[in-house]
């Protein structure tokens, strides 16, 4: 017993010393012992009720030893220890001391009980152990009644030495005596069937598991059943509850997988009747309405406060409360037994008689979930780029031609206007140093022949051939180039991606999207895309928590890339695509909380008519959200 138990235990001593002479010898006469420990149990107990603590311990020793000398025995002697029990348990929080005075109170008087109105849960739990010890060999020899081992002892009856307390060690109890359940009279059939139990704190059960039954069911199939109140339950879907009957045994298990508990067997199951019209009372577990039948409600437009309940089972997937069967409730997106919790039992403590706090998990209301976002992430692109592919910009005039000697021309068209030959450079001679990152097109020419090759034509001839000194001097050059590429493959490119959006339904978002590259080359909307895409949420909305959806779009702008390239690759080209685009893909969101998380997702970009296929993975995006309850 702690320090503050012991000073008010020692408290309630003195406080029933001096209450002593208050009891008269006239008034001793005039009443038998028997009455004056009842009227001093009924007394006491109002001012436990009162929150008297002291004077309602006071009393309740007075009791004790009027019993004594009286030789009070038998069921008034077993309330007072009873009673003595609750003080020290419900108003000191000593369960010790309380323990040994229940403990005593069951030795004296087997048949005794609580009272509901000055009961708790922690007070019935140190109750079981005192009548589990009481069975186990903790009453002294003989069948007397060993005085509580409490802050003091009260003196025995005239003439005998109190007897000092032995108390065995709590003890489990056997198996088939470890839970207690009373099975369902009957049930309606397509009705959810409730089914409770209450499992022995000395048993030590971590997890219960229901195996049921019904028709067509080849097998057992086994749940877990979930805390609830005091106890643990589970409500046996409508789906699999038919006529004639229904069969179901229950095991409960220890951390280490032993059974511990149990009610009825796979060989001798409980039988439930399933029934077409009730004869009997409603199953309902405690404190709860009977659950209703399946698609038994109906509910015609427009009638108020009429709710048609769906037909979803425990973790069955839903939407919302209506969804599921009665009795359910939608949490985290499966249906939930209505008012119960986790799997697991508390640890309970025999000494103490308390049981180990659980953290419950958290469950998430998917009503609190936010429509309105908005999104910024950082994304790394991988285009696929071979040769071929546009320029974004012309090659610099004194980088186009080489002379003769296989020198780049400085000046072309005066070099052309004074009689010089104007060369590409080759790959395989003298001139393929002179070789940059860009590549004129198939209809370009020098003073030899037309170039050809992969870079596909534009149908505007240049070249010597082309060059009038009248018209226009640009025809000298080519009018358009290809980006010169090494090997073909994906090139990596880093962007900013942006977006906002709203769900207009669970499900179903809109949204605005921007992509804006930290480099690129020249030409309209150069390394920008602006567009729009619908979303389709896959999994259920959460306030919070792990959600997933799929999106399809469209772009306007270009994705640009610049890739290694052979000879001199000062100020290379960048390729240039677009400028239409198509996007699909998926967005992979995490909401810490209802209005803030984070994104990640991979997305596959088609840009047209200048073909180009790019790959963008988010992986560290941050999304606000807003706009809901």
């Amino acid at each position: 017993m702690g320090s503050t138990s012991r000073l008010l235990g020692f408290g309630l001593v003195a406080a029933a010393v001096l209450a002593t002479p208050l009891l008269a010898p006239s008034q001793l006469a005039a009443q038998s012992a028997q009455q004056v420990v009842d009227d001093l149990n009924r007394d006491a107990m109002e001012a436990y009720n009162g929150l008297d603590i002291d004077k309602a311990g006071s009393m309740l020793e007075e009791a004790l030893r009027v019993a004594y000398e009286g030789g009070v025995t038998g069921p008034s002697l077993s309330r007072t220890n009873l009673n003595l029990g609750i003080v020290y348990i419900g108003g000191l929080g000593d369960n010790d001391t309380g323990l040994s005075y229940f403990t005593q109170a069951v030795c004296i008087d087997p048949s005794v009980q609580l009272d509901p109105l000055t009961s708790t849960p922690d007070i019935q739990s140190v109750f079981q152990v005192a009548q589990q010890q009481a069975q186990s060999g903790a009453c002294p020899a003989g069948g007397g009644a060993a005085p509580a081992a409490g802050p003091a002892q009260p003196a025995g009856p005239p003439g005998v030495a109190p007897t000092q307390p032995t108390y065995a060690q709590p003890v489990a109890p056997p198996p088939d005596q470890a839970i207690m359940h009373v099975s369902p009279a009957e049930q309606l059939a397509q009705t959810p069937l409730p089914i409770y139990v209450e499992v022995h704190p000395m048993a030590q059960a971590k997890k219960v598991f229901l195996y049921y039954k019904g028709l067509g069911m080849e097998s057992f199939k086994r749940v877990p059943m979930y805390r609830y109140q005091g106890g643990m339950a589970y409500q046996v879907s409508c789906s699999d509850v038919w006529e004639p009957k229904l069969e179901y045994y229950i095991e409960a298990q220890s951390e280490d997988g032993r059974v511990v508990g149990v009610i009825a067997s796979a060989a001798q199951p409980v039988q439930v009747p399933i029934v077409g019209a009730r004869t009997q009372g409603e199953p309902a577990l405690p404190g709860a309405p009977p659950p209703a039948a399946c698609g038994a409600q109906e509910c015609p437009p427009g009638v108020k406060g009429c709710e048609k309940r769906g037909k979803s089972g425990i973790e069955e997937r839903c939407g919302g409360d209506a969804e599921c069967q009665s009795g359910l409730e939608c949490r985290g997106g499966s249906c939930m037994l209505l008012g119960g919790s986790g799997t697991e039992l508390p640890d309970y403590d025999p000494m103490t008689g308390t049981f180990e706090e659980v953290e419950e998990p958290e469950i998430d209301d998917p009503s609190q979930f936010q429509p309105f976002f908005v999104q910024a992430g950082i994304t790394v692109g991988m285009a696929y780029v071979t040769s071929g592919m546009v320029a974004d910009r012309p090659a610099p005039d004194n980088r186009v031609f080489v002379d003769q000697f296989g020198e780049y021309v400085e000046d072309p068209i005066s070099f052309y206007s004074s009689g010089g030959m104007l060369f590409f450079p080759e790959a395989g001679n003298e001139t393929a140093e002179k070789l940059t990152a860009w590549v004129p097109d198939s209809d370009s020419a020098d003073s030899i022949s037309d170039l050809g090759g992969n870079c596909g034509g534009d149908g505007v001839f240049s070249g010597p051939g082309e060059f009038d000194f009248t018209g226009d001097p640009n025809a000298l050059f080519p009018s358009k180039y290809c980006v010169r590429v090494k090997s073909p493959g994906f090139v990596p490119h880093v962007a900013l991606r942006f977006g906002a959006g709203y769900f207009f339904t669970d499900r179903i978002a809109a949204s605005v999207i921007g992509r804006l590259a930290f480099a690129s080359g020249e030409g309209s909307f150069a390394g920008m895309l602006v567009g729009a895409r619908g979303e389709y949420m896959l999994t259920t909305p959460k306030s919070k928590g792990l959600m997933i959806s799929a999106f399809v779009g469209g772009t306007f702008g270009q994705i640009q890339v610049q890739p290694p390239a052979d000879g001199n690759t000062e100020g290379a080209p960048f390729i240039k695509s677009g400028l239409m685009g198509g996007h699909v893909g998926a967005n992979v969101r995490y909401r810490i909380s209802k209005n803030f998380g984070f994104y990640a997702g991979p997305e596959l970009d088609v840009q047209f008519p200048t073909l180009l296929f790019n790959v963008d993975l988010t992986l560290a995006g941050l999304e606000g959200a807003f706009g809901g309850p």
